[in-house]
C-alpha cells in the first residue's frame, strides 16, 4: 500500500475525500500472494494508475482498476471497491492493505461490462449481473 509515511499520509487523504465522491483506484497484486499495492487519486483514470503503477512497483504482477468509496453515514469502516475485473485471492490481499489504515470491513463490487450502484445493497436481481462481497477484516 504505502511505502513510506508520505505516501501513507497520501493515501488516508484520498480515502477520505473518498467518504464525499468516489475516488479513482488502480491495485497491483503482488506474486508473493499476500499483499496489494493500491494507487487512489481523484483526477487520473484507473488505466492512468495502471501505468504508473507499472512503473513504480515491479513486484506487482496482475492489475485492476476502479474506483473506492467510504460511507460515513451508514458504515464509515467499510470501504467498497467498484472494480473491473476479479482476481483471485483479491479479498485476502486488500484486507492486509486496509487494516494497517484502520478500516475493518471491505466490500467489493466487480462490475461485469454493465454500469452498477456500488453504494446500493445488492439484490437477488443484481447479483446475476455483478458479484459483491463484504468482508470482516481480522476475523
Amino acid at each position: 500500500m504505502a511505502n513510506s509515511a508520505a505516501d501513507f499520509g497520501m493515501f488516508m487523504h484520498h480515502l477520505m475525500t473518498s467518504m464525499r465522491k468516489p475516488v479513482n483506484c488502480a491495485i497491483g497484486f503482488h506474486s508473493d500472494s499476500w499483499s496489494a499495492t493500491i494507487l487512489l487519486d481523484r483526477f487520473k483514470s484507473g488505466k492512468a494508475l495502471i501505468a504508473e503503477l507499472m512503473k513504480t512497483s515491479a513486484q506487482a504482477k496482475s492489475f485492476c482498476y476502479g474506483t473506492v468509496r467510504v460511507d460515513p453515514d451508514t458504515r464509515p469502516k467499510l470501504v467498497i471497491f467498484t472494480i473491473n475485473r476479479r482476481v483471485p485471492g483479491m479479498e485476502r490481499r486488500l484486507k492486509t492493505s486496509l487494516h494497517e489504515a484502520g478500516f475493518h470491513n471491505l466490500g467489493v463490487a466487480v462490475e461485469d461490462g454493465l454500469v452498477m450502484d456500488p453504494f446500493a445493497m445488492p439484490t437477488a436481481s443484481s447479483m446475476s449481473t455483478a458479484s459483491f462481497t463484504t468482508t470482516r477484516i481480522g476475523a
